[in-house]
């Protein structure tokens, strides 16, 4: 599937929505829906990975991130996996304007996102 999501197995209480290969958009937003729906449910705080590898479809791309950015007010931190697509990261930073919101980080793989959100992490805790 070109759209999926999980549990993080290298850092607990972390969801990845990874959307691979030859996605659309309407894919993407039933893959927020059902991480979000899960996410929801969660005793505790969460944290939300989203994947995003190979290139954006063709289509609104600012209206489905800002329907991205409606998370569940347990997720507490987002971080964007997003190697090499200098036009993605426009898009999320337009979105963030245009909403107040303070955007994701980006990275360039897991690795680093798990990283990122250990630095996060720990500044909520001081």
């Amino acid at each position: 599937m070109p759209v999926n999501g999980g549990w993080d197995s290298g850092l607990e209480q972390v969801y990845v929505l990874n959307c691979e290969g030859l996605w659309t958009w309407e894919q993407f937003e039933r893959g927020v829906d059902a991480a979000y729906t899960l996410l929801a449910t969660q005793p505790g705080d969460v944290d939300f990975i989203m994947n995003f590898a190979g290139e954006i479809p063709p289509g609104d791309a600012m209206k489905r991130l800002t329907y991205a950015g409606e998370q569940p007010t347990n997720v507490r931190h987002t971080v964007v996996i997003n190697a090499n697509n200098v036009l993605m990261r426009m898009i999320f930073n337009k979105v963030d304007k245009q909403k107040g919101w303070d955007g994701p980080a980006f990275v360039p793989s897991i690795e680093d996102a798990r990283t990122e959100l250990k630095k996060l992490r720990s500044r909520n805790r001081n």
